[in-house]
């Protein structure tokens, strides 16, 4: 988290945390308020993923991401934007609208019916955008 005061007043936090909630579950949440937050290279993707972006962008690569099984992505934008990169080749499914915004559906099936990998994307977008590629 930080903030700048100078002729102007800027402020930019920036939140990222892993938890493990009662059921057992890893949560990783991404917010960020007037700033940037991203997550790329190689990383391992828990089961479920919270992305906040408020007046900012938050960016989630899962390219060259380790994915086991099935995650969620529970993305909300307001009046900032949420952009992901998914992979080709892995299972992807998303439900979601936008308010004088932009929610985009990407709707991709696996490479192999064996492969066990899908990212299910829900959320919405109010005056900012979703981005799914």
């Amino acid at each position: 988290m930080s903030a700048t005061i100078g002729t102007g007043l800027v402020a930019q936090i920036a939140f990222s945390a892993a938890v493990l909630s009662s059921s057992g579950q890893l949560t990783r949440t991404m917010s960020v308020v007037l700033g940037s937050t991203s997550q790329r290279g190689r990383w391992r993707v828990p089961s479920r993923v919270v992305v906040r972006a408020w007046l900012g962008e938050a960016y989630v690569d899962l390219s060259e991401a380790e994915i086991r099984g099935e995650v969620e992505l529970d993305v909300q934008a307001f009046m900032g934007n949420v952009h992901i990169v998914v992979p080709e080749g892995l299972a992807v499914d998303v439900v979601g609208g936008a308010i004088l915004g932009n929610f985009e559906h990407l709707a991709q099936a696996p490479a192999s019916s064996r492969d066990p990998r899908r990212v299910r994307i829900a959320g919405r977008a109010i005056l900012g955008s979703v981005e799914i590629e």
